[in-house]
């Protein structure tokens, strides 16, 4: 029979376990940004994201690809009444 001291010990050593375990699988996956609100958006640099079904953030746009008819750069800009929306850099409202 174990002592409560024994069964304290072999649980904290199985958790250190699991514990490395984990920390190798982030440093193997080069620690992906995870989110939790499936739907959820968000300015990335220049890119609009989305929190996928996955619990990872997936590109929509990028904004720097828009090209805007005079030449002007574009980025991911919060807007007012809205989420993350591409915005001529001049006129980004953050």
């Amino acid at each position: 029979m174990c002592s409560r001291s024994d069964l304290v010990t072999r649980v904290l050593a199985v958790l250190g376990i699991v514990l490395g375990v984990v920390g190798v699988l982030l440093s193997l996956n080069g620690c992906a940004d995870l989110c939790a609100t499936v739907g959820a958006t968000r300015c990335a640099g220049e890119a609009q994201e989305v929190c996928a079904g996955d619990g990872r953030w997936a590109m929509v746009r990028d904004c720097a690809d828009v090209v805007d008819t005079v030449g002007g750069a574009w980025t991911c800009c919060v807007g007012d009444d809205a989420g993350p929306e591409c915005w001529p850099v001049e006129d980004c409202p953050q």
